[in-house]
């Protein structure tokens, strides 16, 4: 797989979990593995519609704890790829943060 960041991923040391709404109305739970100004990683829980998700199908991210609530929440983007249970979100705009304030909510 290409490698088409222009910014880096942090992974993240305490996962989250949040919601994921797919199409504006399909609600899968998923885990934050890592995060970059353009986009996240997520990893999907098992259920129905999970082989649904597809390059391209608008998201939104919701019920983002803390303290990544106030980075996340409500934030839009576009599934940009699908592996085994996960898949990366491309941020329809990028994060207003740089990769040091990323890694201090790494480590939160």
């Amino acid at each position: 797989m290409d490698d088409r960041r222009n910014s880096p991923r942090i992974p993240l040391d305490a996962p989250c979990l949040l919601t994921l709404l797919v199409n504006y109305e399909e609600e899968h739970h998923a885990m934050v593995v890592d995060v970059s100004r353009g986009g996240v990683q997520l990893a999907l829980s098992p259920g129905p519609g999970l082989s649904e998700v597809a390059p391209g199908m608008p998201v939104t991210l919701q019920n983002v704890p803390a303290p990544l609530n106030a980075l996340l929440e409500g934030i839009h983007g576009k599934v940009a790829w699908v592996g085994v249970r996960c898949c990366g979100v491309k941020l329809n705009k990028e994060l207003a943060i740089d990769s040091a304030d990323i890694t201090d909510l790494s480590r939160l």
